[in-house]
Order: C-alpha cells, then structure tokens, then sequence
C-alpha cells in the first residue's frame, strides 16, 4: 500500500511540474506591453509626409511580418521585416495592421490635406491601388524655394464647391468615399489646390465631413493669364453600418447632411443645390 501511495505522489508531482512547465513556456509567447505597433505621431500627419512603424515583439525570430493599410488609396508603402514606411497622399483616417504570427496589432492615423514640407528620400515599392491622385511637392514652407512662400487666398466671391463622391475598390469592401472638389471660379495660378481637413469629431456620434479653408497658390506657379480652378480629394472613413453626420464648412458656413452606410451602398442626403453641390447622391459596389 505505501509503495502505490508513494508512487502516485510521485506521478502527481510530475504531472504537475509538467503543467506548471507547459504554461510557463505559453505565457512566454504572449505579447507583452512592450510588444506592438510604434510610431512617433498617430494625428497632425501632412499629405505626402513619411511615416514610419515598427512592430514590437520579445521574439528573436526573424519570421516575416504582414503589413496592412486600410484604405490602400494614394499609399506609397516601403517595407522591410519589422519596420514599415508608409507615405499618405490623401487626407482621412487610415487603419495600419501588423502581424508576424506571435504580435498582432493595428492602430488608427490621421492625414491632414495640407501638403508635407520636409524631404523625402524614402524608396517606395511600386503603387498597388487602382487610383493615386498626381502627387503634389511640398510648397507651402517659408524654407521651400529658397525662403519663398506661398499664398494662401479666401475664395472669390459667389464662388461654389462641387463634389463628386466614389467608392474605391478595396478588395470588394468598400469602407468609405473618395470626395473630390472643385471650385467653379478659377484662381490666378497653375495648380490651385483646395485647403481642406477631414472632420472626425468624436464629441458627436458618428460625425464626419470636410472643412475648406481657402486657396493655395503655390509659389511658381502664378503667371500672368494663366488660371486653373482649385482642387482636392479627402477620403472619409466609414467602416460600420450605420447613419453618419455629415457637414461641409466652406466660406466660414456650415452645410449639414447624412451619409446611410449599408454594406457597400452610400446613401447622401444632401439638400443644398449652391454654395456645395454633391453628386452623385447614392454609390453602390
């Protein structure tokens, strides 16, 4: 009898060295808080600036990792292992993912329109979206052109912003529109640019919307006789089913709709037929 008491104490103690063994070795595998996507700014990004991540992990496995961006629209990309350079050429929020099979991660930026001023000597790999807007230099610097500026003007008066809305082909999953805007007055430059920021403003539920601002005419480009109308594209995210508000301030007015989301159909409601005409008012993938 002591013999199979002994001998079960000592299949228990193995047992449970085993166990404690075993979940040891899984609790080394679980990411720590130092493990995870890191970046030096999530907000206050400019159109065309480089940003760049690393995703974190307490491995020394030199496994692959998979990056991802949400929209891919106007996203210029240069990815080496851990480390991801991403350039963003259109205003709206974007979802960057990662995962090398031990750290999955994701997190949420912002991109501004106004264009990037600094320099730019990142290699990127070849477009991989159907639709990338011509890519704008930077020109809105006291320390571009050799200390020359650029002007920034209101609009003219009676002017009027049309906007033409889209869906761009994300895999079959639509998760937004594409807003592009044009002013129907030209201004004395060659490549007037709208002035615009992505409204995402958590204080309401589910509200978004642009806010126009005025006129660049970017330095160099003003020559007598010469006029062009002033443009954008601002992609908003929307990425659940559901009613969203929707405002436009243009000329210091606010312009209220709604945008209904219901899987890859778009419905606007826009009441306005001057100061900001949209159209079409239902997209459909």
């Amino acid at each position: 009898m002591k013999k199979i008491l002994l001998a079960s104490l000592c299949l228990a103690l193995t047992m449970g060295f085993n166990a404690c063994k075993k979940n040891s070795d899984v609790t080394a595998l679980n990411p720590q808080s130092t493990t995870g996507l890191s970046t030096v700014k999530l907000s206050g990004i400019k159109s065309g600036e480089p940003v760049a991540f690393i995703l974190n992990n307490n491995s020394s496995s030199t496994s692959s990792v998979l990056w991802k961006v949400i929209p891919t629209v106007g996203v210029y990309k240069s990815i080496n292992g851990k480390k991801a350079t991403f350039k963003f050429t259109i205003a709206g929020k974007y979802v960057i993912s990662a995962s090398d099979g031990l750290v999955n991660d994701s997190t949420v930026i912002l991109i501004d329109s106004l264009p990037y001023t600094g320099t730019d000597t990142i290699h990127y790999a070849p477009k991989d979206s159907s639709f990338y807007p011509p890519y704008t230099p930077p020109v809105d610097s006291s320390n571009y052109h050799n200390g020359n500026v650029d002007t920034t003007i209101a609009f003219f008066k009676n002017d009027q912003i049309n906007i033409t809305p889209s869906l761009i082909d994300t895999g079959g999953i639509s998760y937004g529109i594409l807003f592009q805007a044009s002013t129907i007055k030209t201004y004395p430059s060659s490549a007037a640019t709208l002035v615009s920021t992505s409204i995402y403003d958590s204080s309401i539920s589910n509200s978004i919307g642009i806010n126009y601002q005025g006129v660049l005419l970017p330095y160099g480009t003003t020559f007598a006789g010469i006029t062009t109308t002033a443009t954008s594209a601002n992609y908003l995210s929307m990425w659940q089913d559901a009613k969203y508000n929707f405002r436009i301030v243009y000329n210091n007015i606010t312009y209220t709709g709604s945008i209904n989301k219901v899987n890859n159909t778009y419905t606007i409601t826009w009441p306005y037929t001057s100061g900001v005409v949209i159209s079409p008012l239902v997209l459909k993938k």
